[in-house]
């Protein structure tokens, strides 16, 4: 018995192995690839103009979540997309990464890519703390803020405790997806996955990720970020405040389900204390979205990003 299972999993490697080899060939890096200090970080861009909008993903996400959106925002901006460490086709980093690593990492990404600010940021969930970091750290490079279903920190640290079971379960998933199990699931059962509602267009890509060891490895990594972050940073405005930049804070109007449903008494109060981090800010509702507000109704975010850049512009 045991030689039959040292058998199968050995059969089972090798058509994971495989399968990532195929995946590369088919889906190979849609931007370049810079160095960053050893490490190459995947950077999409399209279009032109000034300033440039840099997409920054949720949690646990890559650059080929804004591919529908990038293409839209690119008929009228320079908009960027990338990949954090080990996410998409960007190297992963030998050791866990904070907030603040995250962010110096897309510092030196735009700065190899002779990409000048100042810079209008769309972050999305997890994706807010970071250009929020940025902005903290690097004030003179942005422009706007439109913040997507953000992170708040009173909310979340506050919140229920499910930082622990994201981080057990990303792991669990690494190990099931070594052994090509995720693959064939993600083949067959679909829709009892992560990310169900993800678009047609970017469901073959982004799956490919899924079904990937190192995409789990990366994401218990993230998840480790979040419980590093110092008692001074997980309070409301923990991450800083905005001034007078200006600030679009969009945010779903259909309430979480599932797992999420637990974040969801407060999540509208704790969007509107974002919004209150810039005097020059607005709160908008988007009554037919779930998080994933770039999928569900991009018209409100082609149209934010629009008025950020106009005010930029004034």
């Amino acid at each position: 018995m045991a030689g039959l299972l040292t058998v199968v999993m050995s059969v089972a490697l090798l058509y994971q192995r495989i399968s990532e080899a195929r995946d590369a060939a088919r889906f190979p890096a849609p931007g370049r690839l810079f160095d960053i200090s050893g490490r190459k970080l995947h950077l999409k861009c399209a279009g032109s103009g000034t300033p440039t909008v840099v997409l920054e993903a949720g949690g646990a996400s890559s650059s080929s979540q804004w591919g529908p959106l990038q293409e839209r925002l690119a008929e009228f901006s320079h908009v960027c997309s990338y990949d954090r460490a080990g996410f998409g086709w960007s190297d992963p980093s030998p050791s866990q990464l904070s907030f603040d690593d995250t962010v110096r990492d897309l510092k030196a990404l735009l700065t190899a890519a002779e990409i000048a600010g100042p810079y209008v940021l769309v972050g999305h969930s997890k994706g807010g703390l970071l250009v929020r970091s940025y902005a903290r750290r690097y004030p003179e490079d942005v422009a706007g803020v439109l913040l997507l279903d953000a992170t708040e920190e009173e909310a979340f640290f506050g919140g229920p405790d499910i930082i622990d079971s994201e981080a057990a379960s990303a792991r669990r998933l690494g190990r099931v997806a070594r052994f090509g199990i995720l693959r064939v699931l993600l083949r067959f059962f679909p829709k009892a996955l992560p990310f169900p509602e993800i678009p047609e267009e970017v469901r073959p890509v982004f799956f490919s990720e899924l079904a990937r060891a190192r995409y789990w490895e990366a994401a218990a990594g993230e998840v480790a970020a979040y419980t590093s972050t110092p008692p001074e940073d997980r309070v409301a405005g923990g991450f800083g405040d905005l001034g007078e930049l200006p600030l679009i804070v969009m945010t779903h109007g259909v309430p979480f389900t599932g797992g999420m449903a637990a974040l969801e008494p407060g999540f509208l109060e704790a969007q509107a204390r974002l919004a209150g981090l810039s005097s020059n800010s607005e709160l908008v509702v988007a009554e037919q979205s779930g998080h994933a507000i770039m999928w569900d109704e991009p018209d409100l975010v082609v149209a934010a990003v629009r008025k950020l850049i106009s005010s930029t512009a004034g």
